[in-house]
């Protein structure tokens, strides 16, 4: 026998049981369109990851056994790097290319970076990206390459290779209406961009010209990394720099620049005080 009470409950369970279909049905309908919405959108291409430390390859080729002493890598780089590899973590790798294991490392390495192995010669040093062949050429080199690759990675944040280069666009990024803009062009082992760095560093914050306290806005371009010696020889073609004047340390302003620490120390405070790097536009440069 069915009392009133029963049939009430079953009513309220058939409704509940029709509701959860019809839940789980909306559930499953949404998550299809969902699907559908999403293979029209674009892929998300994840960032570029920046290592965590410096690796430097040291691509060696030797069969004879007596002959091979990877010793020889790890004392010229503390002697030329010793002082300053505090800085930045850093990896030395030494591969010998002449055995099967080290010949895939090599091709591999290469190949990550876009780099032809044609026409190579060894010993071969990678530091980042960039390539120096014969040991004269790596004793050098080692020191610049060490510190631009710190300077790319922990400062900049950035990584310089043949499949990835930032250019003239990220700096035109930094220029700033209504600032005195000064594009410093330097490399980082130059003694004199060393001695300069202070007298930049202690440059104020804005300087008076026109009646208005101007911010003063420096851009510091590393030669050495990217694509950026490419860039200063556009500056130089640009603001018709004589050849005699075409080194580093140099800054450029709105429509002149000047070349050495003694004139940027004795010139650049007096530029900025008449607005010289107001309005500063950006050379042609090639953005592909």
């Amino acid at each position: 026998m069915i009392t009133h009470k029963n049939k009430k409950w079953r009513l309220v369970q058939t409704v509940l049981g029709a509701t959860s279909k019809t839940i789980v049905t909306l559930v499953i309908v949404m998550i299809l369109l969902a699907g559908c919405g999403s293979s029209n959108e674009e892929e998300v291409i994840p960032a570029r990851e920046l290592p965590e430390q410096i690796e430097m390859f040291f691509f060696y080729d030797e069969l004879c056994l007596s002959c091979v002493d990877e010793s020889e890598f790890f004392e010229l780089f503390h002697e030329e790097v010793g002082d300053v590899a505090y800085r930045y973590p850093y990896r030395l790798i030494p591969v010998n290319v002449a055995r099967t294991g080290g010949r895939s490392i090599f091709n591999e390495t290469m190949a990550s970076f876009g780099h032809s192995t044609d026409s190579i010669e060894f010993p071969l040093m990678m530091v980042a990206s960039r390539l120096f062949q014969g040991e004269e050429n790596i004793r050098r080199n080692i020191r610049e390459a060490f510190l631009v690759a710190g300077e790319d990675i922990f400062v900049n944040e950035y990584v310089f290779n043949s499949l990835y280069e930032p250019t003239p666009m990220d700096v035109r990024h930094n220029i700033e209406a209504g600032h005195n803009t000064i594009i410093y062009f330097y490399r980082i082992v130059c003694p004199g961009c060393i001695e300069l760095e202070p007298f930049l560093d202690s440059l104020p914050d804005a300087v008076l010209a026109y009646g208005d306290d101007i911010p003063v806005n420096i851009i510091r371009i590393n030669t050495r990394s990217g694509n950026n010696g490419d860039m200063i020889r556009a500056f130089f073609s640009y603001f018709n720099v004589p050849d005699d004047e075409q080194f580093v340390p140099i800054v450029f302003l709105r429509d002149t620049h000047l070349t050495g620490n003694d004139m940027i120390r004795e010139g650049l405070l007096e530029l900025l005080a008449e607005g010289a790097g107001l309005d500063f536009a950006f050379p042609p440069f090639p953005l592909d």
